[in-house]
């Protein structure tokens, strides 16, 4: 996980979704885990098709 990384998420109820996950430094300088959700699988099936996707 250098700039961050593509990961499928499980969820309980709906289609799994494609998470962003990456590192930043907190004010108080220590390192906070970040993650942002991108899509379903179902608008995204695959991985290379996210990524075109996003460019």
């Amino acid at each position: 996980m250098q700039n961050g990384s593509i990961i499928r998420s499980t969820r309980s109820n709906g289609p799994d979704v494609w998470d962003v996950r990456w590192r930043e430094a907190g004010p108080d300088g220590r390192r906070k885990h970040r993650r942002m959700v991108i899509g379903p699988i179902t608008q995204f099936p695959d991985r290379r098709v996210l990524i075109f996707g996003m460019q």
